[in-house]
Formats: C-alpha cells, structure tokens, sequence
C-alpha cells in the first residue's frame, strides 16, 4: 500500500543510495584548481532515489549556462528518466557556476570542461526535510539530501553557503546609506564594506576553504562591479530617497557627473588578471564595465 508513491509497508526505498554517494567531508582535499579557458564540454549526470512521488516522477532539471567570453546564456531542459537519471553533455570553456531547478534539487553546481559531475538526490530525506510535521529540532540543512561528485570537492551544502553573500550584503541598504556621496567618499564606504565581509567569511569556520575561496572572490568582484556603477547606484539611491518608480525617475532629470580619472585609483588593487574570477559567471560584465568608462579610454 503506497501513499503519493510512498510505501507504508516499512520496507527501504528502493533503490538506495550507494554508500560512495555518502562519503563527504568538510574540507576540500585537494586546493580550488587554477581555472583555464578551454574548449570542451562537461558532463552532467545523476539519479534521484528513494520513494518518489508518481505525480512529479519525470519532471525536468531546468539550467541556463553563461558563456564566460560573450556573456551570452543558453538555457537547458534536462530531462529525468524513467529511471530516475539524469544524463546531458554542455558546452562550457572554463569551470561554470549554474543554478539547477527542479522539483527534487534547487541549487548550484559547477559544470567542468572535459570532466563529469554526479548529483545524487535523496527523495526520501528532502521530503521528510521539508514535511510541515517534522519537528523543527530535527531538520537538517536544506541541501542535505543533494550529494554532488566532482574535482572541485564542493558539496551542495558548500554551494548553498553562496547565498551568504546576497543575505550580507544588504542593497537596498547599501543605497541608502550612500545618498548623495561624492565619489571619494563613495569608494571609501565600499572598500570598508569589502573589508568587513572579507573577515566575516574568514571567520566562518562552517565552510570548506575552497567555498571560502570562491566567496572571497565574488565579494572582490561584487563590490568591483558596485565600484564601477557610481552614476548609476546614485540614481538608484535618488529614487528610493524620494520614493521615485521607474517613469519617475527617467522624467526627474537628475544625474551626476562622471568621477575623474583619478577615482579609479582602486582598479590596481583588485588584480583583473587573476585567473579565480573565471570561477564567477559575470566577469566578463565587470570587464566590459570597465572597457565603457569613457575617462579611462581617453588621453
């Protein structure tokens, strides 16, 4: 006798996750690779297990993959088979951060060139995770049923941990608090900003190094990015002093100027060559920011 494909007759799901899908451990045993751009393509491949619900069996993995040259995204509908895998080649050129969705696993992963990356769904767990009736004492991480296999050695809780960054650093926040600025001062608020997110995630201990790594850098090129858009984080900062929508603002006729050369000062303490960026999907939006500014391309 089954429930909503679950069976109560006490027997294990079937099938079962073998015990190498188990074997995870905290911290990476082997250092994040340097990154190369290279042609080639990475394998994504998987199966969910457990008592899987008939309904929602043979839904879909949906991604959408940058490449890192153009900045382009194609978007990719993978589908589960009749036996629960999962199985699709992409083309990528450098290791590429993706966010899976689906039903059974909402979360990222890095596709490698040339090299094949598992993930591994535990039905059973994310149901009982995400039940209304589990005691909350005994919930476990959101990401605890995924098990993902790769070079890399980030678990999905470890890429889970991403999302730190975003719950950190507070926008709407950071706008206004930086109203009406003028670029020096500007620039002196985000480098303080960057300061104090670089020691709270070196004080972590939860992470791997390698995720800590790749938070480092994505906090660098978060606020590299910020650095670049000063026009346009004052606008943003005008229209949610004055409670302005979109319409609004375009009609308002407010704008500030350029910052001089001189402002972009910091560009050679965030080293543009460092071969890490390549782990973040938006470098090449920060260097065609940077290839725009018009004071920095003329004499």
């Amino acid at each position: 006798f089954k429930i909503w494909g679950i069976y109560l007759d006490g027997k294990p799901a079937k099938p079962q996750l073998p015990p190498s899908v188990l074997v995870t451990t905290l911290q990476a045993t082997q250092p994040l690779p340097k990154p190369e751009i290279k042609k080639g393509s990475a394998i994504l491949s998987g199966q969910i297990f457990g008592n899987i619900p008939s309904e929602p069996k043979y839904q879909l993995l949906t991604t959408q993959v940058a490449n890192i040259i153009t900045g382009e995204e194609e978007e990719y509908w993978i589908p589960i088979g009749k036996d629960e895998k999962v199985s699709i080649e992409i083309p990528v050129l450098t290791p590429t951060i993706t966010y899976l969705d689906s039903h059974y696993y909402s979360g990222r992963i890095y596709l490698i060139p040339g090299e094949t990356t598992e993930l591994y769904v535990d039905a059973n767990k994310m149901c009982m995770n995400q039940s209304r009736y589990h005691c909350k004492s005994e919930k476990t991480n959101s990401m605890e049923h995924a098990y993902i296999k790769g070079s890399l050695n980030l678990s999905a809780t470890g890429l889970n941990k991403l999302d730190v960054i975003y719950q950190m650093i507070n926008r709407r926040k950071m706008l206004n608090d930086v109203y009406n600025m003028n670029p020096e001062d500007y620039k002196t608020y985000l480098l303080q900003n960057m300061s104090n997110y670089l020691q709270s995630i070196k004080e972590d201990k939860s992470m791997s190094v390698n995720i800590q790594e790749i938070m480092y850098t994505d906090i660098k090129l978060y606020i590299l990015l910020q650095l670049l858009s000063y026009q346009d984080n004052m606008k943003g900062a005008y229209s949610i002093k004055h409670n302005l929508n979109r319409d609004e603002m375009e009609n308002s006729g407010y704008s500030r100027q350029e910052p001089d050369k001189s402002y972009y000062s910091f560009l050679k303490d965030f080293d543009l060559n460092n071969p890490y960026y390549l782990y973040l999907q938006y470098y090449p939006y920060v260097i065609s920011n940077i290839m725009d500014i018009r004071r920095l391309n003329t004499r």
